[in-house]
């Protein structure tokens, strides 16, 4: 008959890394407001549509207003992922800011901190950031998928940052 082994002596709880104590920090009591895009933080997250949250508890909750980290981002001109379009045909531009447009709807449906910041045009190239680099590389998935570009190439800082470049690129 065999024995039940017991693991509790295995069950060990590691402290934090520093940059997982920044980005998950503990959750502030009461709901935090951004004055810029109006999205709330309320037990741990911020969401989009605070009035569909029927389990709110509305009386006594203290309320302030401050920057959210997508909007303090923006505001110091700062990105995760930068998406660079080479050399696209005159027949796509329509349609690739119409694909990014959608795709950074759906991302902040999901995570109202996950936003496309810019989209710029400079001749025949695009340049898109966003203020995710998991954004960045949905959106160059979708326009691989939907475009079917000549060559895409995904590059990672050296130093170990967040930050992700990729650079698509059509034809010749």
């Amino acid at each position: 008959m065999a024995t039940k082994r017991r693991f509790d002596a295995f069950n060990v709880k590691l402290p934090k890394s520093k940059k997982a104590q920044q980005e998950f920090s503990k959750g502030a009591k009461g709901i935090l407001i951004c004055r810029r895009c109006g999205i709330s933080y309320y037990k741990k997250s911020w969401h989009r549509y605070l009035d569909l949250y029927k389990h709110l508890e509305k009386k006594d909750t203290p309320v302030r207003f401050v920057t959210c980290p997508a909007c303090e981002m923006i505001e110091h001109k700062q990105y995760e992922g930068e998406i660079r379009i080479h050399r696209v045909p005159e027949k796509y531009i329509e349609d690739l800011g119409g694909l990014i447009r959608n795709a950074d709807r759906q991302a902040q449906e999901k995570d109202p901190l996950d936003r496309v910041i810019e989209i710029k045009l400079h001749g025949s190239s695009l340049i898109v950031t966003t203020t995710e680099n998991q954004l960045a590389q949905k959106i160059a998935k979708k326009l691989k998928h939907a475009f079917k570009p000549d060559d895409v190439k995904i590059s990672y800082p050296h130093d170990g940052g967040d930050a992700v470049t990729i650079d698509i690129s059509f034809g010749e």
